[in-house]
């Protein structure tokens, strides 16, 4: 019987393979990740039991340098971070100047 031929696999992952391989402790890191990222990698579809990836995707979004912690949120009405305008008013006097 001839042999079929070989087609190329799909290496498919969901939250708790892709914390496996990156060696991270839970998949809520993955889930932050996904949350605070918006450059992690769409899923490749969308299943009953929750997103799956192509690793290769993942793995490409994992070599690239990202700033550690939590991404600054922009204040959208000064343009500032939002943790430079809480409590402060508009005409208090820097203490750096």
């Amino acid at each position: 019987m001839p042999k079929a031929p070989s087609s190329p696999t799909l290496d498919l992952v969901g939250v708790t393979e892709i914390a496996q391989r990156a060696g991270v402790a839970s998949i809520n890191v993955v889930y932050m990740w996904r949350k605070r990222h918006a450059n992690f990698p769409p899923p490749y579809v969308e299943l009953a039991m929750g997103p799956v990836w192509l690793w290769e995707s993942v793995e490409a979004w994992l070599a690239k340098p990202r700033p550690n912690g939590r991404p600054r949120r922009v204040a959208q009405d000064a343009g500032e971070p939002a943790s430079r305008r809480r409590g402060r008013a508009e005409s208090a006097p820097s203490a750096l100047a």
